[in-house]
């Protein structure tokens, strides 16, 4: 079983300097709310994909007083773990990253060494927020469960940037200068749709699995994925007929591209409906509602990644960030259930909460004021 043993950071958030010993199973980060105990989580989901899970400002996560913040993590692994290298990256007027040492300059050289999983209260943007949000947590998601799914994306973004700057000077270029891009969406973005389509369509199924813990006797949870441009059952067809739709719809579509300056169809305006009972949780489902809608689609997601993990022998880490405050008993108990998939555990909580697992934790600290503590 591979784990995070070591975290240390410097100038990050409210920390000036940690430096902290993980071990497997359960670590417990506890203290009142505001003393930096999600901070420690947002090294770790940083160190793990290059982002953070609570902001898309990067220099916002450098402590008031420096310049620059360093995270670094030191890995353990079993026999049969594939070892993710020990990694370090320092941000500042530019983003230096290292795996064992040796500098790397892609992205794509230093992410998912091993696969971080997060659990947070903001999760529930999953269903009340704007689509953005859900095609962020597909990209995040996808891009650690499928190799390749990453470069796919770069480069469909890549080409979707240019032809956006072609169609708004589109009175000054050739009608045939669009086909060239056009060609290098259909490519990409196809198979983008595909992995999407195939990946929503395994969380519906474990959604109502998860639907009879979670929300026993009411309404099933559902999801869907709405492809803009396509229809719904790309799942379900060969990759080239999915790249003939995609073609088809982008051609469509041109004039209107043309009108209004943009691209109007592909992933970057895809959505993903998460429904119970048929009706639109973003539409019409209430705040509890929607906090057990996000809290489930999150859990059929770990347990995908969980069997991602162990087929490419990487280490998976959970963070959880005091989601369950406000479950019930059984609700609790059905969480508990599903996060024991999990190589190693790494939650917050404060002192009302510290039954967190029943109370048995591998290792427990108190945080107070940016101070690591022991228990």
């Amino acid at each position: 079983m591979g784990i995070l043993s070591r975290l240390r950071l410097q100038h990050f958030r409210n920390y000036e300097l940690l430096d902290l010993c993980l071990v497997p199973g359960v670590t417990l980060l506890t203290g009142a709310n505001g003393q930096g105990k999600t901070n420690i989580l947002e090294a770790i989901h940083y160190l793990a994909l290059l982002r953070s899970f609570r902001t898309r400002r990067t220099s916002e996560m450098i402590r008031f007083d420096s310049q620059t913040f360093l995270v670094d993590g030191a890995f353990e692994v079993g026999e049969k773990e594939v070892a993710p290298g020990n990694l370090r990256v320092c941000w500042g007027e530019q983003r230096l990253m290292q795996v064992d040492g040796v500098r790397v300059d892609l992205a794509s050289q230093f992410i998912n060494r091993f696969i971080c999983f997060s659990l947070v209260p903001e999760d529930i943007a999953l269903v009340k927020g704007s689509a953005s949000e859900r095609r962020r947590f597909l990209n995040i998601a996808l891009a650690q469960a499928y190799p390749g799914y990453l470069g796919e994306l770069q480069f469909y973004h890549q080409a979707l940037r240019q032809r956006n700057s072609l169609l708004r000077r589109s009175d000054t270029i050739p009608a045939n200068a669009l086909e060239a891009y056009d060609a290098v969406l259909v490519k990409h973005g196809s198979r983008i749709e595909r992995i999407r389509c195939e990946f929503v369509h395994y969380l519906d199924g474990t959604l109502l699995e998860l639907s009879g813990e979670l929300l026993p006797g009411a309404s099933t949870l559902s999801a869907q994925y709405s492809p803009k441009g396509l229809g719904r059952g790309v799942h379900d067809i060969e990759e080239g007929e999915v790249a003939e739709q995609y073609e088809t719809a982008l051609r469509a579509v041109r004039a209107r591209d043309q009108r209004e300056g943009r691209t109007c169809m592909g992933p970057h305006l895809a959505d993903m409906m998460v429904s119970l009972g048929g009706k639109s949780l973003h539409k019409y489902g209430s705040e509890g509602e929607c906090r057990i809608g996000s809290l489930a689609l999150r859990l059929a997601c770990l347990k995908m990644m969980r069997a991602r993990a162990y087929e490419g022998g990487r280490p998976l880490v959970l963070l959880i960030d005091d989601v369950t405050g406000e479950l019930d008993s059984v609700r609790r108990d059905a969480f508990m259930r599903a996060i024991q998939s999990a190589d190693q555990i790494i939650a917050t909580t404060t002192e009302a909460r510290s039954d967190f697992c029943g109370g048995d934790c591998a290792a427990a600290y108190r945080v107070e004021a940016g101070k690591v503590t022991k228990l």
